[in-house]
C-alpha cells in the first residue's frame, strides 16, 4: 500500500443553495469593479487584478454549477475549467486567449505580497480583461446568457443594495 496521498476535489452544490445566477452576477460585478480601479490609480492595480482573477473564478464557478450542480472548491483556472468540472457546457480555450488566461490566473497571487515577486500589473492589462470577458460571456450557456440582462443592479445574493445619502460636515 502506498503512503502517497490521493487528493479529491472537493465540490460545492446547488443543494447547499449555491445559485448559478448569483455567481454569475457577483463574478461580473468582480470584472467591473476591477476596470473601475484600473482605470483610476495605480495603488489600486493589484486589487483590481485580484478581482479580475475572482471575478472568472467565479463565472467559471456559475458555467459548472449550471451545468453539473456543482462546481470544484478550488481556484485554479484549469481544473475549474476542465471538462470534468464543465460537464456539457465545455468549451476550448483559443490559443489567441491561452496568454490573457495565464496572465489572469496569475493575478491570484495579487491578494498577499509574494516573496518571490508579485505577477505585472497595469492599466493596459483592461483591454486584456474586456477581451477575454468578451470571449468568455460568448460561450455562456444559452440559458445564462438569457439571463444576463435581468440582473437587477439593485439586488445580490439575497440583498437589496442601495446608496444612503451622505451627511454634511459641518
Amino acid at each position: 500500500m502506498s503512503s502517497r496521498k490521493v487528493m479529491r476535489t472537493h465540490y460545492l452544490t446547488s443543494e447547499e443553495g449555491y445559485i448559478a445566477l448569483d455567481l454569475l452576477q457577483f463574478g461580473i460585478d468582480h470584472i467591473a469593479s476591477a476596470g473601475i480601479l484600473l482605470n483610476n490609480d495605480p495603488r489600486c492595480y493589484d486589487s483590481a487584478g485580484y478581482l479580475a482573477h475572482i471575478g472568472f473564478e467565479l463565472i467559471f464557478k456559475a458555467i459548472a454549477l449550471h451545468s453539473l450542480g456543482r462546481f470544484p472548491k478550488s481556484h485554479d483556472y484549469s481544473e475549474l475549467l476542465s471538462k470534468e468540472n464543465l460537464g456539457k457546457c465545455y468549451f476550448e480555450i483559443p490559443d489567441s486567449h491561452k496568454p490573457i488566461l495565464q496572465k489572469l490566473d496569475l493575478f491570484s497571487e495579487l491578494r498577499y505580497p509574494q516573496t518571490r515577486g508579485s505577477a505585472s500589473i497595469g492599466s493596459e492589462d483592461w483591454h486584456l480583461v474586456e477581451s477575454f470577458y468578451a470571449f468568455i460571456e460568448s460561450n455562456l450557456p444559452k440559458e445564462l446568457l438569457g439571463v444576463l440582462d435581468m440582473i437587477n443592479p439593485g439586488k445580490k445574493g439575497g440583498r437589496v443594495l442601495f446608496e444612503k445619502p451622505k451627511k454634511d460636515h459641518e
